[in-house]
C-alpha cells in the first residue's frame, strides 16, 4: 500500500475514529522527510538570492550565487594592486526605506453591514477585540519585524495559531489549568517556508511546510515527545577570508554563512486543506524520525466559513507568477557592482597620479626590490650609469571627469530603483531647488514611489485582521470580557462573544503617516484656524468630524457632555439586553436617552427580544416611560418657576388626571 493510500484510508470520513497516528509514524515521518527535501530542491536558487541580497546588505560585496555548489562564493582578485572598497549604498537605502515603512501602522476598522443599531454595534465590538488582539500581541513591533524581512527577502509570512493555553484563567479541571484560549501571532521568515509550487499565488495555494529548528527541549516541553538532538545548520555572521581594500590598505567584510548548533532539530509541519485525498485536510509534524502530531485542519478562516490556511503574507514588490514577491535590494545590486567598480577604478586613477609609474633603463645600478618596497620618497638618491637615460615618470593625460560623470548616473539609478532620493535619505537639496513648493514636489514623488509597498502592508493587514475574527468566531466560547479606550481616551470593559463578531467588510481605517510629517500636520492645524474651522459658532459636530479626517484628534468630544450622554444611554441599553434594569439617574439628558432606547427599540433584534425574552421587551418599555416621566415631570417644574418669576400664581385645576403612563403592548409582552 502506497503511502498516498495510507493517509486516505487513515483520513477516511467513512470511518472518523480509525486514526492510528503511532501505529504508522514511520509513514509519516518518511512523508515529510521526501516532501521538504523535494520542496527544498525546487526552492535553492531562490534561497541563496536572498543569502546574495543579505551578504549585500552586511557589506560583503564581492561575491555571488555559485549554481554547481548551490553556495554563495567570495570572488578572488585578478590583481594585488586591484582596489576593492565597498561604498554600500544598499544599506543607507534599506535603512531610509525600514525608516519611512515603519510608520504605516494599519489599525483595524470594521464597517457594518447596514445602518441597523444591532449591526452598528457588532461593527464596534469587532473592531476593539480585534484592536485589543493588535495591542496583545504587539503587532507593532512584529509589523516592523516582517518590514524589515521583507526588504532582504522580498516578503515575510505571519502565522495565527489558536493557543489554548492563553487568555484569561477560567478554572481547573483534573489539577491542570484551563484558559480560555487565544490567538498567537508568529513571524515567520521566508527561509522556513516551503510551498508546493513556487509558481502559483499565496491565496491559491493548498498546502505548504513550515521548518523552524528547536532545542531538544523546546520540543520536550511544547509536545512532549523526547528527540534525540544533533547539529543542525543556521545562518549566522563570519569575517570572509578575501579581504577588501588594496595593496596598501586589507581590510575585511561580513560574509552570511552556515553554522551549525547543538542539542536541536528540525520541527516540519506540514499543512493540507480538505481535497479529494485528504476529505478532512490534514496537518503532520515530525522532528527527525519521530512523530510530534498529527491531527485534521481544524482552521476554518477562509471565505464564507470555509477551510483556510492561516497565514498572511507581506510582501514588498509583488511578481506576477510566482509566489515568492521581489526585493528592492535584488534589483539594486547589478548597480551595487558597477557603483563599486567605478569608484575603485577611480582610485586607480588617483593611485597613478599620485604615485605615478616611474620609467627607468635597466643598466644593472639600479636595485629594483629596494625601489618597489620604499617607492621615491624624499630626498632619495638614484645612482646610475655613466650614459644611461634619467629615471623619470610616465605622463597620465587622462582626467577624472568620466569617472565622475558614471557615479553620478548611478547615483541616479539607485535612486530611481529604491523610490529613496538624497532629499529623503541625507535632506541634500538638489541643486536650483530653492522653492518650498518645489522640495514638497520632491517629497511627494519619493512617498509615491514607497506607497506600492505601504499599500502591500495594509494589504496583508486587512487579511490578517480577517483570519483573527473567523479564528476568534470559530473558536472562542461563552462570553469574553475585553479592555479597551473608547474615543473620549476612557478605559471601558465590553462584554463580548463570537456572535457578537462581523469577519468580512474590514479596512485599515488611518492614512499612515507616508504622505504626513508632524510638521505637516501643525501647518495644517494652523490653516484650520485660518479659514476659521475652530470658531465657536462652527457647529460642534461638523467640527469634530474634520478634526477626526485630518487626524489631529477628537479632543471636543472629551467635553462633550452630550457625547457623554449618548454613551451612558447605550450602556443602559446593553444592561436592559442582558436582563438588568438600571435607573434613570436625576444628571440625566432624559431627550437623549429617549432617542437612543427608541432607536435601539426599533432595531429588528428588539423584534427578537420580544417575541423570544418578553420580560427583556418589558423592561425596556418601563425603563423609557420612566425616562418620559421624569421629562415631563421637570418641564412641569420649569413652566411653574417661570409662571412664579413673572408673578402669576401658578393654576392647577382641581382634581387634574394623572399624566398618562405609556403602556407597553400587552398583547405582545403578556404572551409568556
Amino acid at each position: 500500500m502506497g503511502l498516498l493510500d495510507f493517509l486516505k484510508n487513515t483520513f477516511n470520513p467513512k470511518d472518523p475514529q480509525d486514526k492510528q497516528y503511532l501505529k504508522y509514524e514511520e509513514e509519516y515521518v518518511t512523508f515529510n522527510k521526501k516532501e521538504l527535501e523535494k520542496r527544498q530542491k525546487e526552492r535553492r536558487a531562490i534561497e541563496l538570492q536572498w543569502n546574495l541580497n543579505r551578504n549585500f546588505l552586511e557589506g560583503n560585496q564581492y561575491c555571488d550565487i555559485n549554481l554547481v555548489s548551490g553556495r554563495v562564493e567570495q570572488i578572488e582578485k585578478f590583481y594585488d594592486f586591484e582596489e576593492r572598497g565597498v561604498y554600500n549604498q544598499i544599506a543607507p537605502i534599506y535603512e531610509t526605506r525600514l525608516a519611512k515603512l515603519k510608520k504605516v501602522k494599519p489599525i483595524p476598522f470594521v464597517r457594518p453591514a447596514t445602518s441597523e443599531s444591532n449591526d452598528l454595534m457588532t461593527a464596534k465590538t469587532s473592531t476593539y477585540v480585534e484592536r485589543g488582539l493588535e495591542h496583545k500581541q504587539q503587532m507593532e513591533e512584529k509589523r516592523a519585524q516582517m518590514t524589515a524581512w521583507a526588504e532582504i527577502c522580498g516578503g515575510c509570512f505571519l502565522k495565527h495559531v489558536w493557543n489554548p493555553n492563553a487568555g484569561r484563567l477560567i478554572g481547573e479541571l483534573d489539577g491542570q489549568s484551563v484558559y480560555e484560549g487565544d490567538i498567537e501571532k508568529i513571524v515567520v521568515p521566508f527561509f522556513e517556508v516551503f510551498p508546493k509550487n513556487n509558481y502559483v499565488r499565496m491565496d491559491t495555494m493548498k498546502d505548504i511546510m513550515h521548518v523552524r529548528a528547536y532545542s531538544v527541549d523546546d520540543i520536550f516541553d511544547i509536545w512532549g515527545v523526547e528527540v534525540k538532538g544533533r547539529k543542525i545548520d543556521v545562518y549566522t555572521l563570519e569575517h570572509t577570508n578575501v579581504g577588501t581594500g588594496s595593496q596598501y590598505m586589507i581590510n575585511s567584510s561580513y560574509r552570511i554563512i552556515p553554522t551549525q548548533i547543538d542539542e536541536s532539530e528540525y520541527v516540519v509541519e506540514y499543512t493540507c486543506l480538505p481535497c479529494k485525498k485528504f476529505p478532512n485536510g490534514i496537518v503532520i509534524i515530525t522532528a527527525g524520525d519521530k512523530l510530534l502530531e498529527a491531527k485534521e485542519f481544524t482552521y476554518n478562516v477562509g471565505e464564507d466559513g470555509k477551510p483556510g490556511l492561516n497565514w498572511e503574507m507581506q510582501a514588498c514588490i509583488d511578481n506576477p507568477g510566482r509566489f515568492w514577491p521581489e526585493s528592492v535590494i535584488t534589483r539594486l545590486i547589478p548597480i551595487q557592482r558597477a557603483y563599486n567598480a567605478v569608484r575603485n577604478r577611480k582610485q586607480i586613477a588617483l593611485n597613478r597620479k599620485a604615485l605615478g609609474v616611474l620609467d627607468i633603463e635597466d643598466d644593472g645600478t639600479v636595485d629594483i626590490e629596494q625601489l618597489e618596497e620604499e617607492g621615491l620618497p624624499p630626498g632619495k638618491i638614484l645612482v646610475r650609469g655613466r650614459g644611461t637615460r634619467a629615471a623619470q615618470f610616465l605622463r597620465d593625460g587622462g582626467g577624472l571627469n568620466d569617472f565622475d560623470i558614471e557615479i553620478k548616473q548611478l547615483e541616479h539609478e539607485f535612486e530611481r530603483i529604491s523610490g529613496v532620493s538624497a532629499f529623503s535619505s541625507s535632506s541634500l537639496v538638489p541643486t536650483g531647488v530653492e522653492s518650498g513648493a518645489a522640495m514638497e514636489k520632491i517629497r511627494e514623488m519619493d512617498d509615491s514611489r514607497l506607497s506600492l509597498t505601504a499599500e502591500n502592508i495594509n494589504h496583508a493587514a486587512i487579511q490578517s485582521f480577517k483570519i483573527d475574527l473567523r479564528m476568534y468566531k470559530q473558536f472562542a466560547t461563552g462570553k469574553r470580557l475585553l479592555r479597551y479606550v473608547g474615543e473620549n481616551n476612557d478605559v471601558m470593559l465590553m462584554e463580548w462573544e463570537a456572535s457578537d463578531l462581523q469577519t468580512e467588510d474590514i479596512i485599515v481605517e488611518k492614512e499612515d503617516a507616508l504622505s504626513q510629517t508632524p510638521t505637516q500636520r501643525k501647518m495644517m492645524a494652523i490653516q484650520l484656524m485660518q479659514y476659521g474651522l475652530l470658531r465657536p459658532d462652527v457647529d460642534p459636530t461638523l467640527r469634530s468630524r474634520m478634526l477626526e479626517i485630518f487626524e489631529l484628534g477628537n479632543w471636543e468630544d472629551a467635553d462633550n457632555v452630550e457625547t457623554l450622554h449618548k454613551s451612558r444611554a447605550m450602556r443602559e441599553n446593553k444592561l436592559l439586553e442582558q436582563g438588568q434594569f438600571p435607573m434613570p439617574d436625576e444628571i440625566d439628558d432624559h431627550q437623549i436617552h429617549i432617542d437612543e432606547h427608541t432607536r435601539f427599540m426599533l432595531d429588528i433584534k428588539f423584534e427578537q427580544i420580544k417575541a423570544e425574552r418578553p420580560d427583556i421587551a418589558y423592561n425596556c418599555y418601563e425603563h423609557l416611560n420612566m425616562h418620559k416621566a421624569i421629562q415631563a415631570q421637570q418641564a412641569q417644574q420649569v413652566m411653574m418657576m417661570q409662571m412664579m418669576a413673572s408673578g402669576k400664581a401658578p393654576q392647577i385645576p382641581q382634581g387634574q388626571p394623572e399624566q398618562k403612563k405609556l403602556e407597553a403592548p400587552v398583547n405582545e409582552l403578556e404572551t409568556a
